[in-house]
């Protein structure tokens, strides 16, 4: 995982200690959990587009990346 700071999502957190505030923004917090899991089968279906155009390439990697690339994609490492 990345490092990277996230302040909307550190913000937030500070807000949803307060009860009230927990209930207004729990519907928003669902929809972008929906959005990004959409975002992230999307992402998924674009790298298996990619390495399927790929397969040529594949003898030329090692079985370590590729199992990680397998991984990142959501398939099965025995495929």
């Amino acid at each position: 995982m990345s490092d990277r700071p996230t302040p909307e999502t550190d913000a937030l957190d500070c807000e949803l200690h307060n009860p009230r505030v927990m209930q207004d923004r729990y519907s928003e917090m669902r929809d972008h959990a929906q959005q990004l899991e959409r975002e992230r089968d999307e992402a998924r279906g674009a790298l298996r587009e990619i390495w399927q155009s790929g397969d040529a390439f594949l003898p030329h990697v090692d079985r370590e990346t590729t199992s990680r690339w397998r991984k990142a994609a959501g398939w099965d490492e025995a495929k």
